[in-house]
């Protein structure tokens, strides 16, 4: 009786869980909010470009010398404001915020792709900096340019592409480590 009433308690507080929104995956929560654009991690302390899992379900970065992962299959958003533009802002960034072992760390792709690439679609995504400002730009297949958006005084760089090509990550230096979606 004990045991089926814990398991009871359990599957409930699981479902809560569920229905709570603690726990989705990434691409659904900028779903549920409608953003193309995540805060996953605010900091100013970014060592190093951001690095994939091969399964694009966590991404690393180097903070302070310390190599951390983020587990995107557990994630949890609040609408935020970024460059007068909706994005996601990660509420739950100690929730997902792991260790990452040298070892593990040759599981993740090293690639890296500074100032741009192009996405399934044939389109052009590029951050250009001027001066001490960054855009990032979408070039359509017309070859018409559109500013998704423009930093006032913040270097944005180190693009990265996922492996499953939804998404790419980069880094602002005032903020931290953004994921866009791109699919």
């Amino acid at each position: 009786m004990k045991k089926s009433f814990k398991a009871l308690c359990l599957f409930l507080l699981l479902t809560c869980c569920v229905k709570l929104n603690f726990f989705s995956d990434l691409g659904q929560e900028m779903e549920r909010l409608g953003v193309d654009n995540v805060l996953i991690f605010q900091s100013q302390e970014i060592d190093e470009y951001p690095l994939w899992s091969m399964d694009s379900n966590f991404i690393a970065v180097n903070i302070m010398g310390r190599w951390r992962k983020f587990n995107l299959k557990k994630v949890s958003l609040i609408e935020a404001e970024w460059h007068q533009k909706k994005i996601g802002f990660s509420k739950s960034s100690k929730g997902i915020f792991l260790d990452f072992s040298d070892l593990e760390r040759e599981n993740f792709l090293i690639s890296h792709i500074q100032e741009d690439f192009v996405n399934q679609k044939g389109e052009k995504i590029q951050l250009i900096q001027k001066g001490f400002s960054t855009s990032l730009i979408l070039t359509e297949l017309d070859g018409q340019k559109k500013v998704l958006w423009k930093s006032e005084i913040e270097s944005c760089h180190s693009l990265n592409l996922s492996p499953n090509k939804k998404y790419v990550a980069y880094i602002c230096e005032l903020n931290g480590l953004f994921i866009m979606k791109i699919d």
